[in-house]
Order: C-alpha cells, then sequence, then structure tokens
C-alpha cells in the first residue's frame, strides 16, 4: 500500500501543515480535511485540524462558524479514524501539493490516510467553509476558483 493513496474530498488525513504565513511544511504532523482535490495540477485544498484547543479542553475558545469539530466517540465521527475530538478550521485552508514533502503518516503508521467524514457532516463542512470564504487567502481563492468543498476538480472551472 502506498503512503500516498489517491486523494479524496472529504477524507482525512496526516500532513506537514504550514505555520501560519510560511509556505514551508511544517514540523509537526497534523490531521487535514481534504476539501477539494485539483486533478490537473497535483494539489488539494485542506483544512487545518487540531486536537487542542477544542470543546473538550478547559479555556479553550468557543467554536466559530468557520469551523467544525469531530468527536471520535460520536455516531458520525467513527469513519474519521481520529484519536480524539479535532477541530477543523476552514479559515486556514490552503491548496497544498499532494506529494510526500507534504503528506507523511502519522508515527507508528505506514499511510496518511487516517478516515473519512462521514455524509451526515458535508453540510456542516459546507457551512463552514462559506462563512470562511471572506477570510481566505485571495491568491489561494483565485487559485482554487470554488465555492463549495468536497468536489473533484478535473480542471480548475469545471466540475464533476
Amino acid at each position: 500500500m502506498s503512503i500516498l493513496p489517491a486523494p479524496i474530498a472529504g477524507q482525512i488525513v496526516s500532513c506537514l501543515f504550514p505555520l501560519e504565513g510560511t509556505d514551508i511544511p511544517g514540523d509537526k504532523i497534523r490531521p487535514v480535511l481534504i476539501i477539494a482535490v485539483f486533478e490537473d495540477v497535483d494539489e488539494v485544498l485542506v483544512a487545518y485540524g487540531t486536537s487542542n484547543k477544542t470543546s473538550v479542553t478547559p479555556g479553550s475558545p468557543i467554536l466559530q462558524p468557520y469551523q467544525i469539530e469531530i468527536d471520535p466517540s460520536s455516531v458520525y465521527g467513527k469513519s474519521s479514524g481520529l484519536k480524539y475530538v479535532t477541530r477543523f478550521n476552514f479559515r486556514r485552508a490552503i491548496p497544498i501539493k499532494y506529494n510526500s514533502t507534504w503528506f507523511k503518516p502519522f508515527p507508528g503508521k505506514k499511510t496518511i490516510s487516517v478516515g473519512a467524514l462521514h455524509k451526515y457532516l458535508f453540510n456542516s463542512v459546507y457551512q463552514a467553509y462559506q462563512h470562511a470564504l471572506p477570510f481566505l487567502n485571495k491568491a489561494s481563492i483565485n487559485k482554487v476558483g470554488i465555492s463549495s468543498p468536497i468536489v473533484r476538480v478535473k480542471r480548475k472551472n469545471k466540475f464533476k
């Protein structure tokens, strides 16, 4: 099995998500949610995930409209493959090259695949992404050219 299986929108994978304001891989492997797949340029649009500062962490900020949380112990969170409650922040959604420079397995794992978003959560993702659009980097929005997440893009302006 390849550590880089074919990307699928709605999949949760492990990634060296860049530190804010940089375009180089970060030093910590994090879960990310693939929002869109760009087949023509081998890129994926991903939302940043963290198990810190979630609703189960005392003193954490409240969940914002541009965020979703997945609880792996819930009915809709079981398929996520996550170990902890994880908050995905769509204000930090960015396009990243889909390659082994950016996507690495968590320690002890053989693949970057963590799990998948339950179909019941697609509407929550859509709502969070819509709330995040005004905050996203304009260059990323223009590059991505989508207004709805969870899509597979053949060409930048043509959807399946």
